[in-house]
Protein backbone atom coordinates (compact mmCIF):
# COMPACT_ATOMS: atom_id res chain seq x y z
CA UNK A 1 0.00 0.00 0.00
CA UNK A 2 2.75 2.33 0.80
CA UNK A 3 4.17 1.52 -2.88
CA UNK A 4 0.71 2.49 -3.97
CA UNK A 5 0.41 5.34 -2.16
CA UNK A 6 3.74 6.63 -3.53
CA UNK A 7 2.71 6.15 -7.09
CA UNK A 8 -0.47 7.53 -7.04
CA UNK A 9 1.18 11.06 -5.73
CA UNK A 10 3.88 10.84 -8.45
CA UNK A 11 0.96 10.24 -10.89
CA UNK A 12 -1.13 13.21 -9.35
CA UNK A 13 2.51 15.49 -9.34
CA UNK A 14 3.09 14.64 -12.62
CA UNK A 15 -0.60 15.37 -13.88
CA UNK A 16 -0.35 18.73 -12.06
CA UNK A 17 3.17 19.73 -13.56
CA UNK A 18 1.66 19.28 -16.95
CA UNK A 19 -1.56 21.37 -16.16
CA UNK A 20 0.99 23.99 -14.61
CA UNK A 21 3.20 24.07 -17.77
CA UNK A 22 0.25 24.09 -19.70
CA UNK A 23 -1.30 27.27 -18.48
CA UNK A 24 2.26 28.74 -18.43
CA UNK A 25 2.40 28.07 -22.56
CA UNK A 26 -0.96 29.34 -23.11
CA UNK A 27 0.26 32.67 -20.80
CA UNK A 28 2.97 33.18 -23.38
CA UNK A 29 1.08 32.78 -26.11
CA UNK A 30 -1.21 35.43 -24.95
CA UNK A 31 1.37 37.75 -24.12
CA UNK A 32 3.25 37.46 -27.44
CA UNK A 33 -0.08 38.17 -29.51
CA UNK A 34 -0.41 41.41 -27.31
CA UNK A 35 2.73 42.33 -28.13
CA UNK A 36 2.12 41.67 -31.58
CA UNK A 37 -1.31 43.59 -31.95
CA UNK A 38 0.45 45.93 -29.68
CA UNK A 39 3.59 46.88 -32.68
CA UNK A 40 0.82 46.55 -35.59
CA UNK A 41 -1.47 49.75 -33.87
CA UNK A 42 1.87 51.52 -33.17
CA UNK A 43 3.42 50.71 -36.37
CA UNK A 44 -0.20 52.19 -38.07
CA UNK A 45 -0.65 54.96 -36.00
CA UNK A 46 2.70 56.09 -37.10
CA UNK A 47 2.03 55.47 -40.91
CA UNK A 48 -1.21 57.10 -40.38
CA UNK A 49 -0.61 60.88 -40.48
CA UNK A 50 -3.79 62.94 -39.61
CA UNK A 51 -4.44 66.64 -40.19
CA UNK A 52 -4.68 68.99 -38.00
CA UNK A 53 -8.14 69.80 -37.92
CA UNK A 54 -9.23 66.38 -37.76
CA UNK A 55 -6.75 65.90 -34.85
CA UNK A 56 -8.47 68.94 -32.98
CA UNK A 57 -11.16 70.99 -32.99
CA UNK A 58 -11.62 74.31 -34.72
CA UNK A 59 -10.22 76.95 -32.06
CA UNK A 60 -12.64 79.56 -33.39
CA UNK A 61 -15.71 76.64 -32.09
CA UNK A 62 -13.71 76.26 -28.75
CA UNK A 63 -13.32 80.47 -28.39
CA UNK A 64 -17.10 80.52 -28.83
CA UNK A 65 -17.64 77.85 -25.68
CA UNK A 66 -15.06 79.54 -23.68
CA UNK A 67 -17.08 82.84 -24.36
CA UNK A 68 -20.13 81.68 -23.84
CA UNK A 69 -19.32 79.53 -20.71
CA UNK A 70 -17.52 82.69 -19.22
CA UNK A 71 -20.90 84.86 -20.50
CA UNK A 72 -22.67 82.15 -18.57
CA UNK A 73 -20.78 82.62 -15.19
CA UNK A 74 -20.47 86.39 -15.23
CA UNK A 75 -24.32 86.56 -15.68
CA UNK A 76 -25.00 83.65 -12.62
CA UNK A 77 -22.60 86.00 -10.68
CA UNK A 78 -23.86 89.23 -11.52
CA UNK A 79 -27.26 87.61 -10.48
CA UNK A 80 -25.55 86.34 -7.19
CA UNK A 81 -24.40 89.82 -6.27
CA UNK A 82 -28.29 91.19 -7.18
CA UNK A 83 -29.48 88.75 -4.76
CA UNK A 84 -27.07 89.76 -2.32
CA UNK A 85 -27.50 93.16 -2.70
CA UNK A 86 -31.36 93.06 -2.65
CA UNK A 87 -31.21 90.81 0.53
CA UNK A 88 -28.52 93.19 1.93
CA UNK A 89 -31.87 95.95 1.44
CA UNK A 90 -34.32 93.91 2.74
CA UNK A 91 -32.43 93.17 5.74
CA UNK A 92 -31.34 96.85 6.15
CA UNK A 93 -35.03 97.92 5.73
CA UNK A 94 -36.27 95.32 8.62
CA UNK A 95 -33.33 96.36 10.95
CA UNK A 96 -34.27 99.83 10.42
CA UNK A 97 -37.53 99.35 10.68
CA UNK A 98 -36.86 97.47 13.90
CA UNK A 99 -34.86 100.48 15.10
CA UNK A 100 -37.59 102.64 14.75
CA UNK A 101 -40.20 100.18 16.48
CA UNK A 102 -37.96 100.18 19.45
CA UNK A 103 -37.26 103.63 19.54
CA UNK A 104 -41.40 104.33 19.22
CA UNK A 105 -41.75 101.73 22.61
CA UNK A 106 -38.81 103.47 24.18
CA UNK A 107 -40.22 107.08 23.30
CA UNK A 108 -43.70 105.56 25.02
CA UNK A 109 -42.25 104.27 27.96
CA UNK A 110 -40.49 107.51 28.52
CA UNK A 111 -43.17 109.55 28.03
CA UNK A 112 -44.93 107.48 30.38
CA UNK A 113 -42.52 107.60 33.23
CA UNK A 114 -42.38 111.85 32.41
CA UNK A 115 -46.70 111.58 32.45
CA UNK A 116 -46.99 109.70 35.97
CA UNK A 117 -43.66 111.80 37.33
CA UNK A 118 -45.43 114.80 36.55
CA UNK A 119 -48.78 113.34 37.97
CA UNK A 120 -46.55 112.83 41.56
CA UNK A 121 -45.04 116.66 41.20
CA UNK A 122 -48.96 117.35 40.82
CA UNK A 123 -49.91 115.31 44.12
CA UNK A 124 -47.54 116.71 45.93
CA UNK A 125 -47.84 120.26 44.83
CA UNK A 126 -51.22 119.40 45.50
CA UNK A 127 -51.25 118.41 48.95
CA UNK A 128 -48.17 121.04 49.75
CA UNK A 129 -50.60 123.93 48.86
CA UNK A 130 -53.15 121.57 50.70
CA UNK A 131 -50.91 121.36 53.72
CA UNK A 132 -50.27 125.18 53.37
CA UNK A 133 -53.62 125.97 52.98
CA UNK A 134 -54.27 123.96 56.83
CA UNK A 135 -51.28 126.16 57.63
CA UNK A 136 -52.25 129.04 56.68
CA UNK A 137 -55.86 128.61 58.58
CA UNK A 138 -54.59 127.25 61.25
CA UNK A 139 -52.17 130.38 61.75
CA UNK A 140 -55.34 132.81 61.08
CA UNK A 141 -57.40 130.65 63.50
CA UNK A 142 -54.58 131.45 66.29
CA UNK A 143 -54.11 135.02 65.00
CA UNK A 144 -58.05 135.43 65.60
CA UNK A 145 -57.88 133.61 68.65
CA UNK A 146 -55.16 135.85 70.24
CA UNK A 147 -56.40 139.06 68.82
CA UNK A 148 -59.70 137.87 70.44
CA UNK A 149 -57.98 136.86 73.91
CA UNK A 150 -56.00 140.42 73.68
CA UNK A 151 -59.42 141.94 73.16
CA UNK A 152 -60.62 140.08 76.22
CA UNK A 153 -58.12 140.79 78.27
CA UNK A 154 -58.09 144.37 77.89
CA UNK A 155 -61.51 144.29 78.25
CA UNK A 156 -61.03 142.48 81.78
CA UNK A 157 -58.20 145.01 82.62
CA UNK A 158 -60.74 148.27 81.79
CA UNK A 159 -63.11 146.24 83.87
CA UNK A 160 -60.95 145.58 86.64
CA UNK A 161 -60.13 149.44 87.09
CA UNK A 162 -63.88 150.27 86.43
CA UNK A 163 -64.61 148.00 89.23
CA UNK A 164 -66.89 145.95 88.08
CA UNK A 165 -66.33 141.82 87.09
CA UNK A 166 -68.28 140.01 84.68
CA UNK A 167 -67.60 136.27 84.02
CA UNK A 168 -69.22 135.50 81.44
CA UNK A 169 -67.55 138.11 78.97
CA UNK A 170 -64.28 136.89 80.18
CA UNK A 171 -65.58 133.59 79.01
CA UNK A 172 -66.78 134.78 75.94
CA UNK A 173 -64.04 134.64 73.23
CA UNK A 174 -63.07 131.22 74.51
CA UNK A 175 -66.49 129.67 74.37
CA UNK A 176 -66.90 131.20 70.89
CA UNK A 177 -63.66 129.49 69.79
CA UNK A 178 -64.70 126.12 71.63
CA UNK A 179 -67.42 126.09 69.95
CA UNK A 180 -66.29 126.89 66.44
Amino acid sequence: MNMAACQEDLHYKAAWEAQLNKQEKDRLDRLARTKAQQERTAAFAASVTLTENKRWMDPALTEKQRQEREAKLEKQEAERKLRVRQSGLEVAKRLEEQIREKEAAQQAVRMADELKAQAVVQRAVAEEEREQARRTAREAEKLRFRLELEAQMKDNVAKKRNGTSDSSSSTGAWSLHCKE
